[in-house]
């Protein structure tokens, strides 16, 4: 009877140890509760409009997009966008509580995090028809806490920011809008002056990056090879793809300025190639098959994959093993990442998911 009863009591120990085993990872993950970073005047929902969502450490975190107060602003397409607000929240405490900022009208629609300044891409729309539009430059020199606009530009207005200093950066047009032409225009002085550039056989939509100093790589419109720009020298170089499987569609780099490029193959399997010394190709398999990546983040020799699954996978050693957490979201509507250990998602309003390490 005794030893009956030591293997009742083994066997319930073992299945509690199995069982906490098989949910360790997603111990990571929690939900929160956030105050400030929803706001409606009909008291449900949120007329927050976000474009960007990032954080530049773990406790200071930042929501860039436009408010939208209906009863204000009115419900039509031009009023809209003439009247609505273009708003910065921030947080201090790693997403608990939120802080308003407002820059203008219009709507905040890029941030780059470049050295000690913040750089803030502010969109406003003007005339009866709400298509004349100016790009506004703001920066902050305190970590958001304040922030001054530096520069307009009315002739070409931009979509994108990439800045690799304060001063020197790209802008990209025509991401947005049918009627704005692509291009690239750099500029030397934080947006004051902005000069257009000649971009050999860019592939107008794939992605693209640019490195802390100023390096971009696209893909080619063939994409059978990529280019190297190198804005500091003012040199380009065209490299051809070898031993790769599939088409490339991404380029992404990690915290060191690594290139990788995203390719899916004939069986529709996400697979990353590292660019390495010499210009080879490292082959790296991701761990899921026929479902959307939403989001992929590298950090040293982490990668972190968000898969349509809501499932969050990771390997800490390139791609040779990963690992699975369930995150617990049934909806996902914008995530943030910071170094290895840190995610941020928006989930519902007044609600978000947090992964930190345990």
């Amino acid at each position: 009877m005794v030893l009956k009863t030591v293997k009742i009591i083994a066997t319930i120990g073992l299945t509690i140890y199995l069982f906490s085993c098989l949910n360790a990872q997603d111990m990571h993950w929690k939900k929160i509760k956030t105050i400030g970073a929803d706001k409606s005047s009909r008291n449900i929902g949120t007329d927050y409009q976000f474009n960007k969502f990032k954080f530049i450490s773990t406790r200071i975190g930042f929501f860039l997009g436009a408010y939208e107060d209906g009863d204000k602003v009115g419900y039509n397409y031009v009023s809209i966008n003439t009247k609505k607000d273009a708003i910065i929240l921030r947080t201090l405490d790693g997403g608990y509580n939120w802080q308003e900022s407002t820059l203008g009208k219009g709507e905040i629609i890029d941030f780059n995090n470049v050295g000690n300044a913040l750089l803030a891409l502010r969109k406003s729309y003007h005339g009866r028809d709400a298509e004349d539009i100016i790009s506004h430059l703001h920066i902050s020199k305190d970590q958001g806490a304040t922030w001054e606009e530096v520069s307009q530009n009315s002739k070409k207005p931009i979509d994108e920011i990439h800045f690799w200093t304060p001063q020197k950066g790209i802008g990209v047009c025509g991401v947005k809008g049918r009627k704005s032409k692509f291009r690239i225009l750099y500029t030397e002085d934080m947006g004051k002056n902005w000069r257009e550039m000649e971009l050999s056989k860019m592939h107008k939509g794939m992605d693209f990056a640019v490195t802390s100093t100023g390096v971009l790589y696209y893909l080619t419109e063939e994409r059978t090879s990529y280019v190297k720009a190198d804005f500091a020298a003012m040199e380009s170089e065209e490299i051809k793809f070898t031993n790769m499987d599939g088409m490339p569609f991404s380029v992404v780099l990690d915290n060191n300025d690594k290139v990788y490029f995203v390719v899916q193959d004939k069986d529709k399997r996400n697979i990353l190639y590292q660019k390495t010394e010499g210009n080879g190709l490292k082959k790296i398999g991701f761990p899921i098959k026929d479902q959307k990546i939403y989001d992929v983040q590298i950090y040293d020799n982490t990668i972190a994959i968000l898969a349509d699954d809501k499932c969050y996978y990771r390997s800490d050693d390139q791609g040779a093993t990963w690992s699975k957490e369930q995150i617990g979201a049934s909806y996902i509507s914008m995530v943030a990442f910071y170094g290895k250990e840190h995610v941020w998602m928006r989930t519902f309003p007044g609600q978000m998911i947090l992964r930190t390490p345990l």
